[in-house]
């Protein structure tokens, strides 16, 4: 009896799918009766059928046990491939660690040398213009000369910050220091840094609102670090803010953290940008670098610092409007106190004192 050819065609897909050790290792008899027992779980044969196909497979035996030597031939040549390709691929990643080790040690070397120089270039210009005022000279020259000195002072400030942006950056990826926690009173620390940025919020013609709740609990933090992860933000927001726009600094506590937020108005950030505006130099295209200035630093650094105190970013930004979230895991005691939703917002407004309106 001649078997079906839809039998035949289940029988091969059935040796298809046993493993090659089977096909090799168990004897002739052994081998067709477990195929004839998984064909038989797929369809029903009657005992003619079984007859034949037991027939069929025995004398296909010498081809089936060249399938399966051909699976394993084939098995080990993509074992093969892979295990090429992983050297391949650890070796492109040790070879990335090593330019990024070297590019972090050119960077800290370059740091520590051109801050001595500019240091005394600074020095220097500064000593300049004491003895040009000592003299008379100084204003006996006009304002050009004045506005020559507003530009060296200004411009070895730009490059003092890079540089000790570049050594603190170096600092932190090294993870040499643990941070220094101390416990603070956010709703009296953030008026107090916020309030070095009024001057510059006046002349930019921006409104700046400090947003907190009557109950806020103590933060336990590295104050410096914390000090600078509001300054990053706030110059950032300060830099791309329009006039006449809007940015407000928030400190609130939910069930589990303490958050500290930044938000300006007037600008958006693309959802595509927001995933590497947290790398180290990169800026966003859209931007005019020459409008703006900055190294792309920042935000790096505040991605760094919020790490190293055991808190989280996020940056949220849609119709018109930006924020940056940094999130604080409470603790035990400060979330007792976390309970009330009531604020009250300082105001500065461009042109006139500061004033608070509770």
């Amino acid at each position: 009896m001649l078997v079906n050819s839809s039998i035949l065609h289940l029988t091969w897909s059935v040796i298809e799918d046993t493993p090659s050790s089977d096909l090799l290792t168990l004897t002739d008899t052994a081998l067709i009766r477990l195929l004839l027992q998984q064909i038989a779980r797929k369809i029903l044969l009657s005992g003619e059928e079984v007859c034949a196909l037991y027939d069929y497979i025995g004398s296909r035996m010498a081809l089936i046990r060249d399938i399966a030597v051909q699976q394993i031939a084939n098995g080990c040549a993509i074992a093969i491939r892979q295990a090429r390709l992983y050297e391949v691929t650890q070796a492109q990643v040790r070879e990335l660690k090593k330019l990024d080790r070297l590019k972090n040690e050119f960077l800290n070397t370059l740091s520590h040398e051109l801050r001595t120089p500019i240091t005394s270039i600074s020095l220097a210009a500064q000593t300049l213009e004491a003895v040009l005022k000592q003299e008379g000279i100084f204003d006996r020259s006009g304002p050009r000369v004045t506005q020559l000195f507003q530009i060296l002072h200004c411009e070895c400030q730009r490059e003092i910050k890079l540089i000790n942006d570049l050594l603190t950056l170096a600092h932190l990826n090294a993870e040499v220091t643990p941070p220094i926690m101390d416990t603070i009173n956010l709703k009296t620390w953030i008026p107090s840094t916020v309030w070095l940025f009024e001057e510059r919020i006046r002349n930019s013609r921006q409104q700046l609102y400090i947003l907190t709740t009557a109950e806020l609990p103590p933060l336990t933090t590295d104050i410096s670090d914390l000090e600078r992860i509001l300054i990053e933000l706030l110059t950032n927001a300060c830099k791309y803010t329009p006039a006449g726009e809007m940015i407000i600094v928030s400190a609130y506590a939910t069930v589990n953290t303490i958050q500290i937020s930044v938000s300006n108005s007037g600008v958006e950030i693309a959802a595509d940008e927001q995933i590497r505006i947290f790398d180290a130099f990169y800026r966003i295209p859209n931007n005019d670098p020459w409008q703006h200035g900055g190294t792309g630093l920042g935000l790096a650094l505040v991605y760094k610092l919020v790490k190293r105190l055991g808190a989280s970013i996020q940056v949220e930004s849609a119709t018109g409007q930006t924020t940056f979230t940094v999130q604080f895991p409470q603790s035990d005691t400060a979330r007792n106190g976390a309970h009330s939703s009531c604020r009250e917002r300082v105001v500065f407004l461009p042109g006139t004192p500061a004033r608070q309106i509770r």
